[in-house]
Parts: structure tokens; C-alpha cells; sequence
């Protein structure tokens, strides 16, 4: 089981930032972790001083902007953590670009788990979240803004790799924290061309491709100590090997509070685990939070 015992929270004083405090309480009920690391990337704290002047006006010591920045995030976050319990409460103002700066401070400070924001109008920002999900070597969570702090449901689509198990590990981890929680495992299983030469209608061999889907789900959830998934789990066929596009349709008719997927997959469908399917997810603006497991 992995622990969540770091997490860092990048804020880029945007309307998103609320959601991501709030969030961020949430979830330190549930993983308890030690350091919290409140962070805010300025390309320049020289230009960005005549952007927000406001902070600079508030300021009746004329300090410099950085710890002006600094006092603000922490004024902000304490609004939501009276009683920060066990965790180390940190406010951080960086200079330089975002992308760079949050990998290198989540290496600094080894961290478990950095959360971003996804702004629902800027596609400027969602390539700049897809590229931090790609590569910051730690688990990830985006979450649109205005997302709630509240989880009662949970979808793992998995692909019966080892990162699977992994993403399962933690939807029955935050289960155990928080009551009448609802997991529902997602396998989309691949009905490749061909069956007229088998003598078989379409629909016959998509019940055979079905069945020993759902014969692998049932060895793969009992691997995972998590058989009690099986009578929720949900399977859908895909042809020519495209899980993402029946994903995407699922979560649409049935959205989730929480979205967990493992970061890397071993088997034919790999490339929709950190691929066309959660940058998918990024993209299509939903309004779900989505967690991304890393090895």
C-alpha cells in the first residue's frame, strides 16, 4: 500500500486555488499525511508585481513580493485547516516556470502526491497539466475547479497490470477512511476483427471475448484480495482495441466523484492508462476528480 505522507499543492492564485485548499483538507483526513507544500510558480516576481498589485497595496511594510505571496497562501490555507492535526504546513513562492519547478520541488521534497488544478476554459493550462501528469515521478491528482471535497463514488478502470492493482489498493484504502463508499472496477476488453472466420456471428463472439474477460477480472480481483469488486465490476467490449472511447462514454452516463487509474500498463491496452484516455479526461473538461497512480 502506498502512503501518501507528502503532498504538494500548486496554486497559481486563480479561482481553481479554493477548490485545491479545500481538497487538499479532504484528503489529509484520509491519508493523515506529515508535510503539506502550498507552492506558487512566478515566472517573474519582478513582472508579476504589476500584475497583482493588490498584494503589494495590502501590505502596509512594502515587503517584498514573494513573502507577500508567501502570506497570503498561508492566510488562505489556514482558513480551511484551523487544526492542521500532525502535518507540517508549508507556503512556498518559486520563481521560473511552472512545468520545471514543480517537478524539481516534488524531487526536493520526495514527494507522495502533488495536486493540480485544471482550469474548464484554459487549454493553455490543460497541455501545461498533461505534460506535469506525464512526467512528475509521484502520484498525481487533478481536479477540475469547483470540485467538491466529497467522494462516495469511486470508477478503476484497470487492465489486470500490477499499476491496476495499485489504483485498486488505493480506492479500498480511502474506502476504509470514509463510510458508504462505492467502488466500481471498469474493464474494457477488446473484440478484435475476425470472427466470420470462426464461424460466429458478432454478437456470439463478443459473448465468448466477454466471458473470458470477465473469467480474467475475477483472477485479477482475487489477486488484489478484492473479490467482493466482482459483482459491481463492469465490462465493456471495444473494437479494434480503442478502451478510451467506451471510457469516455461510461463516465459520462455514470460520473464518478473519484477517478483512479494506474499510471503504466503491461498489456495490449497500455497506452490508454497514461495515454489517450486520461489526457482524454483532461481534455473533454470533466468535472470529476481524477487520480493518477504512479509505480
Amino acid at each position: 500500500m502506498t502512503a501518501f505522507k507528502r503532498f504538494l499543492v500548486a496554486l497559481d492564485f486563480s479561482d481553481t486555488d479554493e477548490a485545491l485548499i479545500r481538497y487538499t483538507e479532504f484528503l489529509s483526513k484520509i491519508y493523515r499525511p506529515d508535510d503539506l507544500y502550498f507552492v506558487h510558480c512566478a515566472p517573474s516576481l519582478v513582472q508579476q508585481l504589476d500584475f497583482l498589485p493588490r498584494f503589494k497595496d495590502e501590505d502596509p511594510y512594502n515587503k517584498p513580493l514573494d513573502e507577500i505571496l508567501a502570506s497570503n497562501i498561508r492566510h488562505r490555507v489556514h482558513r480551511y485547516f484551523s487544526d492542521p492535526g500532525p502535518s507540517n504546513v508549508h507556503a512556498e513562492v518559486i520563481e521560473g516556470r511552472a512545468e520545471p519547478q514543480i517537478r524539481h520541488w516534488a524531487e526536493v521534497k520526495a514527494v507522495d502526491l502533488v495536486l493540480l488544478g485544471r482550469h474548464l476554459d484554459g487549454r493553455e493550462n490543460a497541455v501545461e497539466v498533461k505534460r506535469l501528469m506525464r512526467q512528475l515521478p509521484c502520484n498525481v491528482l487533478i481536479l477540475p475547479e469547483s470540485t467538491e471535497p466529497t467522494i462516495q463514488n469511486i470508477t478503476v478502470p484497470v487492465d489486470f497490470s500490477s499499476e491496476s492493482a495499485a489504483a485498486i489498493a488505493q480506492a479500498r484504502q480511502i474506502a476504509e477512511r470514509l463510510d458508504d463508499i462505492t467502488i466500481t472496477v471498469l474493464h474494457v476488453f477488446d473484440v478484435p476483427p475476425g470472427h466470420f472466420q470462426l464461424s460466429r456471428s458478432a454478437a456470439q463472439f463478443e459473448r465468448i471475448m466477454g466471458a473470458n474477460a470477465r473469467d480474467a477480472l475475477e483472477r485479477f480481483l482475487h489477486k488484489c484480495d478484492a473479490s467482493d469488486l466482482l459483482g459491481k465490476a463492469v465490462l465493456l467490449p471495444a473494437e479494434a482495441a480503442n478502451p478510451s472511447r467506451e471510457i469516455h462514454h461510461y463516465l459520462n452516463e455514470h460520473p464518478a466523484d473519484l477517478v483512479i487509474m494506474g499510471a503504466k500498463g503491461h498489456s495490449a491496452v497500455e497506452r490508454f492508462l497514461v495515454g489517450s484516455v486520461t489526457e482524454g479526461l483532461v481534455d473533454r473538461h470533466e468535472r470529476q476528480a481524477l487520480l493518477v497512480v504512479k509505480p
